[in-house]
């Protein structure tokens, strides 16, 4: 299963819950219409939990996202400013490069935290294929626990860092290190949140509710009949 097809499953569980089990789904999924069962309901709290998670998140991403933009431009118009003047004037503000490696830093620990959240990393799973959808489940959460205690591990060294890096003054920029280690312990924050948001995610998403079965890039649920199948497993 892709990184992008799991992102999907994943918005298409929680927004189905998010409608009052009553969702609208696109053409590529069949609609499902069922009144709530008390089974549903009674994890109504855990739903407003993942939704609260989904917001805080979204939010944190999209600043990071035109972070990451801005940055991303500032870049590139430094990097075709030292072209220019190379080939032109002959001469290179020593300020640029520095500039530049260190907006590489920014945009490069930023958009990997960006790139999290959109299930955008790469990953194998060719063994995963193979096992059923249950243990797919406990694997993912397995998974993602291990990568929250890493990320956290990495965003506790990475404070320290920068604790250690702030009366250090760049060679031509005259400005703190501590400010280009930031993106450290920002990005590794990041993805601490996003990783919780997803463990979250998978404890809430409803295997007892509904199973999706991926096909490339549809997305196919069973008939309400298999649902109530599935619940009582």
């Amino acid at each position: 299963m892709s990184g992008h097809a799991a992102a999907a499953i994943a918005i298409r569980q929680t927004e189905m819950f998010r409608a009052k089990f009553l969702y609208p789904i696109s053409d590529n999924v069949r609609s499902i219409n069922y009144k709530p069962s008390p089974f549903y309901l009674k994890r109504k709290g855990e739903i407003c939990l993942l939704t609260t998670i989904e917001r805080i998140n979204e939010v944190l991403s999209k600043i990071a996202y035109w972070i990451l933009v801005i940055m991303m431009a500032m870049m590139s118009i430094i990097c075709f400013s030292q072209v220019i003047a190379r080939g032109v004037f002959h001469f290179v503000p020593s300020w640029m490069e520095e500039a530049c490696r260190f907006l590489l830093i920014w945009c490069s620990f930023l958009g990997a935290a960006v790139t999290l959240r959109k299930g955008g990393h790469a990953c194998v799973t060719v063994l995963v294929n193979f096992f059923p959808f249950q243990i797919k489940r406990y694997v993912a959460i397995a998974v993602d626990i291990c990568m929250l205690v890493f990320y956290g591990v990495l965003t506790y060294q990475s404070v320290v860092l920068v604790e250690r890096y702030i009366y250090r003054v760049a060679e031509t920029m005259d400005i703190s290190m501590a400010y280009v280690f930031l993106a450290f312990p920002v990005s590794f924050g990041l993805m601490v949140f996003y990783s919780v948001e997803e463990i979250v995610r998978l404890f809430v998403a409803p295997e007892g509710v509904l199973r999706l079965q991926v096909r490339i890039d549809n997305v196919e649920m069973l008939p309400p009949a298999e649902l109530g199948k599935s619940s009582k497993s």
